[in-house]
């Protein structure tokens, strides 16, 4: 399942149709957001590609057994992960150091 269609679904079974669709107007620039924060150089303490998927896999597990505990642990685990990796990508090393001729 792509990470999109993953957070797509987590949405729309909120059963809020109006909190849904916020969320789902507001993931587009989150993926991307996202994706810009991956690509920079790795920091040990965030997670990786693969762990970002077993979170996934993990959260789902939590649905299907309807641990509502679980999976709202997992939740905010994974919303602290995505604005750890914001925040080190947005305070990341300056580029004015970098030789443009």
């Amino acid at each position: 399942m792509s990470q999109s269609l993953f957070h797509d679904v987590i949405n729309q079974a909120c059963g809020n149709r109006y909190l849904g669709a916020d969320c789902a107007k507001m993931l587009s620039g989150v993926m991307r957001l996202s994706l810009l924060a991956f690509r920079q150089e790795k920091k040990p303490e965030l997670a990786s590609n693969l762990e970002v998927a077993r979170q996934h896999d993990d959260l789902i597990a939590a649905i299907r057994d309807q641990d509502e505990d679980r999976a709202e642990q997992l939740i905010f685990q994974h919303s602290n992960e995505f604005r750890e990796r914001i925040k080190a990508y947005v305070t990341g090393e300056s580029t004015a150091a970098i030789d443009l001729s």
